[in-house]
């Protein structure tokens, strides 16, 4: 596992990806009086930024997947015979 925290950090990023159905709960929660106006509009400008920010993320994880050792020999790893 010489990509554990990369991969977690990809899988974070696709997690965050829920624009549509962030809005689609965010105006059910304005029209019912739950949201502010300030409050609606700041939690609709992050479901943006974090949907738009996905590809470049996620290209970033890549980068970083690629440049890491296939193999890792871990220093508490028992030896090997």
């Amino acid at each position: 596992m010489a990509n554990g925290w990369i991969d977690s950090f990809a899988l974070g990023v696709l997690m965050n990806t829920r624009g549509l159905i962030e809005v689609i709960a965010l105006n059910v929660g304005y029209d019912l009086g739950i949201l502010s106006r300030p409050l609606f509009t700041m939690m609709v400008l992050m479901a943006v930024v974090t949907t738009l920010a996905t590809a470049p993320l996620l290209s970033l994880a890549d980068v970083l997947r690629q440049r890491r050792p296939a193999h890792r020999v871990d220093s508490f790893a028992p030896a090997q015979d």
